[in-house]
């Protein structure tokens, strides 16, 4: 990743301080990312208790969604990291297909596993859950080219009224 570079002054081997250049981690929203963790964690024990998926399935799906927020793009000049709008709307995505999958009913099977945890796989390798959590491209910023003769120069002497011919004054 790529981070903010400072100026620092520090002693090097030999005990002589001089002024070097140090790499900073770019910053990132720790607390939103706590938060977050915290919340995929209430809502994983709170689906085991309503007896939709086991807290280990739901961990899932929580392991995909920060996998995608901890990535790094591979060209981080022109790629950004995954947001957290992106990570949201996965998540929601994800909880919308898993629905349609079970329009039947949500039961326990046989075997002991909830009928949501049946078609988890296949919702999480989905490529429109691969198209949302994806590094998008950065914002492309142009710059107006400012030149001489190009228009873009104000009026000169200040327009009508100011010194300039005016109407009358042709």
């Amino acid at each position: 990743t790529e981070g903010k570079v400072s100026r620092e002054w520090k002693p090097n081997s030999q005990g002589v301080i001089s002024e070097r250049l140090v790499r900073q981690a770019p910053a990132q929203d720790v607390a939103s990312l706590h938060q977050l963790g915290h919340m995929m964690a209430r809502r994983g024990v709170a689906m085991e208790c309503a007896r939709l998926m086991s807290y280990e399935a739901h961990q899932r799906i929580s392991d995909c969604i920060f996998e995608a927020l901890e990535d790094d793009p591979a060209d981080p000049a022109h790629y950004d990291r995954v947001s957290l709008a992106q990570a949201s709307k996965a998540d929601r995505e994800i909880f919308a297909m898993l629905a349609k999958r079970v329009r039947d009913g949500i039961s326990r099977k046989p075997d002991g596993t909830y009928s949501l945890e049946g078609c988890l796989d296949a919702v999480l390798g989905s490529p429109r859950i691969s198209q949302i959590l994806q590094h998008l491209p950065k914002p492309i910023v142009i710059k107006p080219n400012r030149q001489a003769g190009d228009g873009s120069r104000p009026p000169p002497d200040g327009g009508r009224g100011k010194g300039g011919r005016g109407r009358k004054g042709k």
